[in-house]
């Protein structure tokens, strides 16, 4: 590799990048094999996979745990954006696993979306009763169990106050950038 910059050198860095991940990735354990995949990912040539994986207008948004502060906007997005019985199932997940919850905050600080997710065993004993969702997923463990060294990652829903489950259509703010 000697030339430093122009195509030549661009694909053969690609190269060296695609497999070197396709090395660690031979030999890391299975419940980091996953991590690789966003490598593999951004190596992509296609314009459309790429754009769909990274946006080039992607909105500008934090994502952090949920606190007891959010309970409300949550809920809010909930009742606006889902059926009444799905609006309840998540209120319910609320009272019983607020730590599963991470909110997307505008640049403003605004709540403007949430999403619920865990890793299933640190749910049991404080699943919300009545919740289908619940039902389909312990069905398919009975049929499918884990390993023991495998895990679940059980997301129950995302939504966006303006988009429900859509990506959210952010536009940074005039003379932001």
């Amino acid at each position: 590799m000697a030339a430093r910059g122009g195509p030549v050198a661009f694909h053969l860095y690609r190269r060296a990048a695609w497999r070197q991940i396709r090395s660690e990735t031979g030999h890391a354990e299975a419940r980091h094999r996953w991590r690789y995949t966003a490598d593999m990912l951004y190596l992509l040539q296609d314009p459309g996979l790429r754009e769909a994986y990274f946006p080039t207008g992607a909105a500008a948004l934090a994502v952090e745990p949920a606190g007891p502060a959010d309970q409300d906007a949550i809920l809010a997005i909930a009742q606006a954006q889902e059926p009444a019985r799905a609006a309840a199932a998540i209120a319910q997940w609320w009272q019983k696993a607020p730590e599963a919850f991470s909110v997307m905050r505008d640049p403003a600080g605004e709540t403007s979306g949430f999403y619920l997710a865990a890793e299933w065993r640190s749910l049991q004993g404080r699943l919300p009763g009545g919740d289908p969702v619940i039902a389909l997923l312990q069905r398919h463990l009975r049929e499918s169990p884990l390993g023991r060294e495998e895990t679940a990652l059980f997301l129950r829903r995302w939504l966006c106050h303006s988009a429900g489950e859509r990506p959210l259509p952010y536009r940074p703010p005039v003379g932001s950038m």
